[in-house]
C-alpha cells in the first residue's frame, strides 16, 4: 500500500520564508518611521519654542522671564531683571527661578499652554516646571546661560563657544537643567542636519565634548576642530542637544 509523505515543497518553503522576511522588513521599517516621525516633531516643538522667544522679544523688547515689567500686564506673573540674559550673578538657584519665568511669562501673555507649577521653584521638574516634549517620554525643554557676556573658553564640558540663552533638550537632570541623554549620535546628527550643519560644535544645533561629565561620549573628541557625532554606539542613548540663539532673542 502506498502511503503518501506529507510536507512542505521548496515553493511552500520559500514562499513561508519570503513572507517571514516581508514581515521582518516591515516591522524594521515601520520601526524607522515611527523614530523618524518623533525626531521630525521634537524638531516642530524646538523651533516653535524659539519663534515664541522671538516674537515676544520683538513685542515687549524684553525677553520672557527677565521681562522687568510684566506685572504690569499680569499681576499674578513675577518681574523679571530686564537684563536680557538667563543666567543671574548670584548662584545656579537664581538662574533656574528665571527658568520657570520664562514659561510663566509665555502662558500669562498667551504664548504658550504650558504654566509652571511655581514660578520661584529652584529645581527643574519636566512636566511640571518646564514643559515636557509631546515626542520624547521624560524629556524636556528648559534654558540657562554661561559665562553671559563672554564665550565660554576651556570649560570641560561645552565646546568653546557663545552660550548666552541657550535652550536645553533632554531628560532631567538632578539639581540642574533638561541635560540628560535620550538621543542615539544617529538621531543627535538628524536632528543636527535638519536644523543646522550637522557639526556638535558649530552653529545653533549643539552637543558637549567626549568627556564631558552631562553626556559622555555624544561626541567623538573633545576638540573643536574634529569632534562629530559619535555614531559608534547604535541604539544607547548617549545625547542630548542644545539650542544656541545665533541672534535671535
Amino acid at each position: 500500500m502506498f502511503i503518501k509523505k506529507s510536507g512542505f515543497t521548496l515553493i511552500e518553503l520559500s514562499i513561508v520564508l519570503l513572507i517571514l522576511f516581508l514581515i521582518t522588513g516591515g516591522i524594521i521599517g515601520g520601526s524607522k518611521l515611527i523614530s523618524n516621525a518623533k525626531l521630525q516633531n521634537l524638531i516642530k516643538e524646538i523651533v516653535s519654542y524659539q519663534n515664541q522667544l522671538v516674537v515676544f522679544k520683538n513685542t515687549y523688547r524684553y525677553l520672557p522671564g527677565n521681562m522687568p515689567n510684566a506685572t504690569d500686564y499680569h499681576p499674578n506673573v513675577v518681574d523679571g531683571n530686564g537684563n536680557l540674559s538667563y543666567s543671574q550673578p548670584n548662584g545656579t538657584a537664581t538662574k533656574r527661578t528665571e527658568n520657570f519665568r520664562i514659561f510663566d511669562h509665555l502662558n500669562a501673555f498667551g504664548f504658550n499652554d504650558f504654566k509652571p507649577t511655581t514660578s520661584t521653584g529652584t529645581t527643574v521638574n519636566i512636566g511640571k516646571t518646564v514643559p515636557l516634549s509631546n515626542s520624547f517620554k521624560l524629556v524636556g525643554f528648559s534654558f540657562y546661560s554661561i559665562f553671559y557676556g563672554t564665550s565660554v573658553i576651556s570649560n570641560p564640558n561645552e565646546f568653546d563657544n557663545d552660550y548666552n540663552n541657550v535652550m536645553v533638550v533632554g531628560k532631567e537632570r538632578f539639581n540642574s537643567y533638561s541635560i540628560n541623554p535620550f538621543l542615539t549620535g544617529s538621531q543627535a546628527l538628524k536632528i543636527d542636519t535638519k536644523m543646522d550643519n550637522g557639526d556638535p560644535t558649530t552653529g545653533k544645533i549643539y552637543s558637549v565634548k567626549k568627556d564631558s561629565a552631562l553626556a559622555n561620549e555624544c561626541t567623538t573628541s573633545n576638540d573643536l576642530s574634529t569632534a562629530e557625532y559619535n555614531l559608534s554606539k547604535g541604539d544607547e542613548e548617549i545625547c542630548f542637544v542644545g539650542y544656541r540663539k545665533v541672534d535671535e532673542w
